[in-house]
């Protein structure tokens, strides 16, 4: 904000991948992957939103999530990274 002004545009791609089966993940892996990948994610729209609707402003928030994963060979792998995406959609 300090540098341009104002928000017209939010891409988010950030989010941690791991290559743990899921019997294997322990909680607080577990936390800080849903932290960025779902909070992060939800927080940086929502500010960008208030921001665009406050200002007027006719912009654009993209949030990019895999489709499904290659790193995970296996479908409980494929299920955990699907169902953080389904949490996203607004």
């Amino acid at each position: 904000m300090k540098d341009f002004g104002k928000v017209d545009v939010l891409v988010t791609t950030a989010g941690i991948v791991d290559n743990v089966e899921a019997e294997n993940y322990d909680f607080p892996r577990w936390r800080k992957m849903l932290d960025v990948n779902l909070d992060g994610t939800r927080l940086l729209a929502r500010d960008a939103r208030i921001h665009m609707l406050a200002q007027q402003i006719r912009g654009s928030i993209v949030l990019i999530a895999p489709r499904q994963p290659r790193f995970a060979s296996d479908r409980r792998n494929r299920l955990r990274t699907i169902l953080q995406k389904e949490q996203c959609q607004f």
